[in-house]
């Protein structure tokens, strides 16, 4: 069929396929535009995830400088073999019955649970924040927690940016009073 115009005779044929052209352009535009949008969204998720440490606290800052000693000597090949000495008698102002130190893949809350440690509903609230979206664990790889049970059972919750490095991940131990150092090691 041919149809007659200004321009001169079309046929519907033609007509078609410049519909087709326009709705093709409209769905590719509009690809790419959820594809924009989807990345957009990847990166802002990223960014509203990043957890907040405790690195600028009294206590984190003077934490992160002891691990920070105690890791310097160890280098990157420390073992089981090899370790050092954190002292923690003046954490929370020395006011403390029980630390524990946890690095990466640590879940504390579960942890202090298990030890028979009470946890206020604000604790398991803010640190289950901690593993949202890309954490899976509340302590992630080459960061470390702490948790400073008060002589009146209050327990304080640290999480560092930092700690033994790749060595400490997994690493998990606990010092009760009079003792107020813990032998930290690698492996």
């Amino acid at each position: 069929m041919t149809r007659k115009t200004a321009a001169g005779p079309t046929t519907t044929a033609g007509a078609g396929w410049a519909r087709l052209a326009r709705v093709a352009t409209w769905l590719i535009h509009g690809a790419m535009a959820l594809l924009a949008l989807g990345v957009i969204l990847f990166f802002a998720l990223i960014v509203l995830s990043r957890t907040s440490y405790d690195d600028d606290t009294p206590d984190g800052a003077a934490l992160l400088a002891r691990l920070d000693a105690a890791r310097a000597p160890l280098g990157d090949r420390a073992s089981l073999r090899t370790g050092a000495q954190v002292d923690l008698s003046d954490v929370n102002g020395g006011a403390w019955r029980q630390i524990c130190l946890y690095g990466g893949y640590r879940n504390l809350t579960e942890d202090l649970r298990d030890r028979g440690v009470e946890l206020t509903p604000a604790d398991v609230a803010t640190w289950a924040a901690k593993r949202r979206l890309f954490r899976i664990n509340e302590v992630e790889e080459g960061e470390f927690g702490v948790a400073v049970i008060e002589d009146a059972g209050r327990v304080r919750l640290l999480h560092l940016s930092r700690g033994l490095g790749s060595f400490g991940d997994h690493y998990a131990a606990c010092v009760n009073r009079p003792q107020t150092s813990v032998w930290v090691t690698g492996g």
